[in-house]
């Protein structure tokens, strides 16, 4: 009845981390691989899925390049650090994170307008680090203190 699947990325949480306390999920900063940026609290039955370039990427000539394409001119994308979501549907969850680390900051709202069951967190590739959530996430994610003032609010229809 208890039970957190992790698929390496993508997380499923069930009932209860500990005895009246949900499952939660640390958010890894995109730049500093032994950090969190935050965490993000699993309702029950949620998933949680993130796409990002800090875990799979090549570097070429110094310049590192993202193992995730962009299908429109098959390079790889550039512009996003780390994309999450949170999504009552797994499959959705996984979909969308990658979805919208290809679109970019510009066009995530606009997709996220179709999918209203769906929050998500987008970290742009660039420094100091930028956290932007949608509103519904805003109770589900508490950033470290670090970064508190790195929160900005994606509005949504």
């Amino acid at each position: 009845t208890n039970l957190l699947l992790n698929l390496g990325g993508n997380m499923r949480g069930a009932g209860q981390g500990a005895p009246g306390r949900a499952w939660r999920v640390g958010v890894r900063h995109p730049f500093q691989r032994e950090q969190l940026v935050g965490v993000i609290t699993l309702p029950d039955g949620y998933a949680v899925a993130t796409s990002g370039h800090y875990e799979k990427f090549v570097s070429i000539d110094g310049q590192p390049y993202a193992h995730i394409r962009d299908p429109r001119t098959g390079m790889p994308v550039q512009g996003m650090a780390g994309v999450t979501v949170l999504s009552p549907r797994a499959v959705m969850a996984d979909a969308l994170s990658t979805a919208l680390f290809v679109a970019g900051m510009n066009q995530a709202e606009t997709i996220l307008e179709r999918v209203p069951d769906a929050e998500a967190l987008l970290i742009p590739d660039r420094e100091p680090v930028e956290i932007h959530l949608t509103a519904g996430l805003v109770r589900h994610f508490k950033p470290l203190l670090a970064y508190e003032d790195a929160v900005r609010m994606m509005p949504r229809e």
